[in-house]
C-alpha cells in the first residue's frame, strides 16, 4: 500500500507531453454561469479564484449547481443550499440544505444581510452574522411580511458605512414597498409610486418611461427625476446612477464613490452620453466607466471630474464581448467564444489569470478551469492548474501534501530535493532550484521550458518532467477540460 501511495502521489508531477497539442487551446464554452470571482461549469461543478486561488480552482463537495449567490447555491432541482465556509475549507465544502427556500430561487440582494425572493413571490431575510461562518448565517431565515414580489433591491449611500438599511420591493401590481433596518420590519408603500416596472436602489421606472426617486425618509413621496424620458431600464450598478433609453443611449447620473472611498460626480440631473451609442450595459469600477455595446465592443473612460462630460473620450478595451460582471475594482467579461477575460485590479488574484500583476490595463484571459484525476479519483488542488508555454503547472504544496517521499530543502541555495523512498521502484530524485527555476531529474537537467516558478507566495512545478520515467497513461478530455491519468496496476488493466 505504501508503494502504491508513493507511485500515485508522484503522478501529480506527470507531464501532459503525451497529450495532444489541442490541450493548449482555451476551451471555456462549458461555462454555464460565472460571476466576478467564480464560475459554474456545465457539469454543475463550482470553481473560485482570488487570494490563494490564483486561477479557477475546483471546490470539491459542491456539485449539480446551476446558480450561486454569496454562500448560497441553487441546484438543478431548484433546491437551495448553504456553504458553511471557513478559512480552513476554502477549496472543499459541505453543503446544508435551506429548506425554507424550497419555493425555488428567483433573485437575491445582499447588503448587511441577504434578501432572497422565491419563485412564488415570497421574500426571506438571512442576516450577516459575525461568527465562525464567513458570510451569512443560514440558521436564521425569516420570511418578510410581503408577498407577490417581482423585484427587490436595497440602497444606502456606501460612504455612510451603514449598508442594507433600506429594502425595497416591487409587487406584481406595480406598487413599491419598503422597510428600513437590518432585520425584517413591517413594510409600507412608497407614496407616489404606481405602475412601476423596474426598481434599483432608490430609483423606480414607470411604464411611461419616467424615473422617480426617494431618499427613504418615513412618509416621503417619490419625486420625478428631471430630464429622463423614454427610459427602458435602470442599470443595476452599485456605485452609480445610470439608465438606458429606448434608443439604447446611456444616461449618466453620477457616481457615489471611487476606489479611495471618496465622493466623485455629484450631479443630480443625468446627462446623455453622446460619444457612444447602441449601449447594452454599463458599470463603474474604481475610477472608470465601462460601457458594452450591442456589437460586442467594450469601452472605458475615466471618472475623475466633478461632472461627467456629455461626450467623454472612450478607449476600446476589447471586442466580441457578450456580457460583463463587475466587482468593486475589476470586471470579468465573457466573449462570444465562451472564454472569460478580466480587467482591473489584481492585487488579490481578482482576475484569476495566474499572473503576477497588481493592475491589468488591458484584458487578460482568466485561467482555464482544469480538473485533474488519477485512476478515476479527483485530485484536490490548493490552487488550480496554471498553463504556461503549453504546459500545466500545479502548486508545490499539493505535491508535498500528497507525496509519500523523502523531502529536504536547502535554505541557502533555495533548492528543494524530492526523492522516492529507499527501495522503491522506480528510483527518482528531483532537484528544484527556485533561484533560477532549473529542475534536475536524477541529476539530469530537463530543459529551460519547464522551469518552476513562484507566484503569489506559491511555488509551481511542471507536470511533465517525469512522465516518461513513470510510464503513466495521460489523456485529455477537451469537452470537460480534464487531465486523466492512469498509472500502475490500473493502467495495466486498461
Amino acid at each position: 500500500m505504501l508503494r502504491r501511495l508513493m507511485l500515485l502521489s508522484l503522478i501529480f508531477i506527470v507531464s501532459i507531453s503525451c497529450v495532444p497539442t489541442v490541450m493548449a487551446e482555451t476551451n471555456s464554452t462549458n461555462i454555464q454561469y460565472y460571476n466576478s470571482n467564480s464560475l459554474i461549469k456545465s457539469d454543475g461543478s463550482y470553481w473560485v479564484w482570488g487570494r490563494d486561488q490564483l486561477v479557477p480552482t475546483h471546490v470539491q463537495g459542491i456539485s449539480d449547481v446551476k446558480i450561486s449567490f454569496g454562500n448560497f447555491f441553487v441546484k438543478n432541482d431548484n433546491t437551495v443550499w448553504f456553504w458553511k465556509q471557513t478559512m480552513f475549507n476554502y477549496n472543499s465544502a459541505d453543503l446544508i440544505q435551506v429548506k425554507e427556500l424550497d419555493g425555488g430561487y428567483a433573485q437575491s440582494e445582499g447588503s448587511g444581510g441577504m434578501a432572497i425572493r422565491d419563485l412564488n413571490g415570497n421574500v426571506f431575510f438571512v442576516p450577516w452574522v459575525d461568527n465562525d461562518i464567513f458570510g451569512y448565517d443560514f440558521r436564521i431565515v425569516k420570511k418578510i411580511d410581503v408577498d407577490h414580489i417581482t423585484d427587490l433591491t436595497n440602497f444606502d449611500k456606501p460612504a455612510s458605512y451603514m449598508p442594507g438599511r433600506n429594502w425595497v420591493f416591487l409587487k406584481d401590481n406595480g406598487t413599491v414597498w419598503a422597510y428600513s433596518g437590518f432585520m425584517p420590519r413591517p413594510v409600507s408603500a412608497v407614496k407616489g409610486l404606481d405602475d412601476i416596472i423596474d426598481i434599483y436602489r432608490n430609483h423606480a421606472l414607470k411604464s411611461d418611461g419616467t424615473v422617480w426617486y426617494w431618499t427613504g425618509e418615513p412618509n416621503e413621496s417619490a419625486t420625478q427625476v428631471k430630464g429622463l424620458v423614454k427610459i427602458k431600464s435602470i442599470l443595476p450598478d452599485f456605485f452609480s446612477r445610470m439608465f438606458l433609453d429606448d434608443q439604447s443611449r446611456l444616461w449618466y447620473g453620477g457616481s457615489y464613490i471611487n476606489s479611495s472611498n471618496e465622493e466623485l460626480t455629484k450631479q443630480q440631473t443625468p446627462v446623455m452620453i453622446t460619444s457612444i451609442g447602441e449601449v447594452k450595459d454599463a458599470v463603474t469600477i474604481r475610477d472608470s466607466l465601462i460601457v458594452l455595446t450591442h456589437s460586442g465592443d467594450l469601452f472605458e473612460t475615466p471618472i475623475t471630474q466633478s461632472k461627467m462630460s456629455k461626450a467623454p473620450k472612450f478607449k476600446r478595451l476589447s471586442t466580441n464581448v457578450m456580457n460583463i460582471k463587475a466587482a468593486g475594482s475589476h470586471i470579468i467579461m465573457q466573449k462570444d467564444d465562451g472564454t472569460l477575460w478580466g480587467w482591473g485590479t489584481n492585487t488579490n488574484a481578482e482576475l484569476g489569470a495566474g499572473q503576477n500583476i497588481s493592475l491589468s490595463i488591458t484584458p487578460v484571459p482568466v485561467g482555464q478551469p482544469i480538473s485533474l484525476e488519477v485512476n478515476g479519483e479527483d485530485v484536490l488542488l490548493t490552487s488550480g492548474v496554471i498553463m504556461r508555454n503549453n504546459q500545466s503547472f500545479i502548486p508545490l504544496r499539493t505535491l508535498l501534501v500528497m507525496l509519500n517521499a523523502n523531502i529536504s530543502y536547502e535554505n541557502n541555495s533555495k533548492v528543494l530535493i524530492v526523492g522516492s523512498k529507499e527501495g522503491s521502484s522506480p528510483s527518482i530524485r528531483v532537484s528544484i532550484n527556485f533561484k533560477n527555476g532549473e529542475i534536475l531529474l536524477n541529476e539530469k537537467s530537463i530543459g529551460s521550458q519547464t522551469k518552476a516558478f513562484l507566484l503569489g507566495g506559491t511555488s509551481y512545478i511542471p507536470l511533465r518532467f517525469i512522465s516518461e520515467q513513470l510510464g503513466a497513461d495521460v489523456s485529455w478530455t477537451k469537452k470537460d477540460n480534464k487531465i486523466s491519468i492512469l498509472y500502475g496496476a490500473v493502467a495495466d488493466v486498461e
